[in-house]
């Protein structure tokens, strides 16, 4: 796996929390019986479906990520396939447990949501 790709992930990390981030803040300025323990429980169920819809927004609508796009990665299908079965696949498999790992056990070190969804990413220079 490639340093572009860890360092694509970690940024789109950062523009997902960005978005939730942006909600709490509106959310606690026109709160006025603010409470933080229920804001940590909503905070993790409203971080969870903001990484799904970030993902499946940018690469249904755009074909990428911010962070791909940044550091010049695309996303290529290795079938033919339905684009919202295949993208719905894709962003669904993140969420399997040890995802981020998963190219440690196999040789092309793919991802298991690029295995799953039958995709690759690739260097765009690569093309």
């Amino acid at each position: 796996m490639s340093l572009r790709r860890i360092l694509a992930f970690y940024l789109d990390c950062f523009f997902s929390m960005v978005i939730i981030l942006m909600i709490f803040i509106v959310d606690i300025v026109y709160d006025y019986n603010f409470d933080l323990d229920n804001y940590l429980f909503d905070f993790w169920g409203l971080e969870l479906i903001s990484i799904f819809v970030y993902y499946f927004f940018c690469e249904y609508i755009f074909g990428n990520t911010l962070g791909k796009k940044i550091f010049k990665l695309k996303i290529l299908n290795i079938k033919e396939s339905n684009k919202l079965k295949q993208v719905f696949i894709r962003t669904s498999a993140r969420f399997i447990p040890f995802d981020g790992i998963s190219f440690l056990f196999n040789n092309e070190q793919h991802l298991w949501h690029d295995i799953l969804s039958n995709t690759s990413v690739i260097h765009k220079k690569n093309v």
